[in-house]
């Protein structure tokens, strides 16, 4: 089935949930989920950085991500200002693996405490070892360990194609505010969803036509800040 369609089935399956929970058992809160979707620039191949300048320079002329997985620590809804609102926290780490055709990839669902927020918050974690949630994790992601992003794919050095590995610990958090205060009822049956875009064209991109290395420590700061600056969080 495609994702797309997938999605939308458990968003349906989802909401009549909600409606014999509430049949049954009493109000359960308005569902949340959260996707994360790659997004990729018409002017370049997914995963290959494209060049702001002449020509790439002598060394790596390309870069091509075929795996990409990403650590979420959870979301959190906060509430209004209103006095004796409380905000809603999940502290539930999952790992995404991405699909890169663009599809996007259920990563977390909720249900929400009834009540009235003012914005969303969803956050990118490494997976520390010792903490027991994480370790679950890291026995199926071993690579993960002590990080929250793991690349792996292929670069041209000198005409020579090579492999390549790339993890890093980047702690990220992105947020939506809702337009106006938005009430998440128990008397609403329905799903809301939120997805958190990933644009991948420019994480390798050191800009002039050239490409950072990613198997270059040197670069590390520079590739993380490309991957951070590619994050946004967005309603639907």
């Amino acid at each position: 089935m495609n994702p797309r369609n997938l999605t939308r089935l458990l968003l349906a399956v989802l909401t009549l949930g909600l409606a014999a929970c509430e049949d049954a058992t009493g109000p359960p809160g308005i569902a949340l989920l959260l996707q994360v979707e790659v997004i990729s620039s018409a002017a370049a191949p997914t995963g290959v950085s494209p060049a702001r300048g002449p020509a790439p320079a002598p060394g790596i002329e390309s870069i091509d991500i075929g795996e990409v997985a990403l650590a979420l620590g959870g979301l959190e809804l906060t509430a209004s200002t209103i006095n004796g609102r409380e905000d809603f926290l999940l502290e539930e780490p999952v790992v995404v693996p991405l699909r890169l055709s663009g599809d996007p990839t259920l990563a977390l669902s909720t249900p929400v405490p009834t009540d009235e927020y003012q914005s969303i918050d969803v956050f990118v974690d490494k997976l520390d070892p010792g903490v027991p949630a994480d370790d679950v994790l890291i026995e199926v992601f071993p690579s993960l360990e002590g990080a929250s992003v793991l690349i792996r794919g292929t670069f041209v050095r000198d005409g020579v194609e090579e492999l390549f590995a790339f993890s890093s610990p980047l702690s990220a958090r992105r947020q939506y505010v809702f337009p106006a205060p938005r009430r998440f009822s128990s008397t609403f049956r329905s799903v809301a969803l939120y997805t958190l875009t990933i644009e991948l064209d420019g994480w390798f991109d050191a800009g002039f036509g050239e490409l950072l290395d990613p198997t270059d420590p040197a670069d590390q700061a520079d590739i993380e800040a490309n991957i951070s600056a590619s994050l946004e969080l967005v309603q639907g």
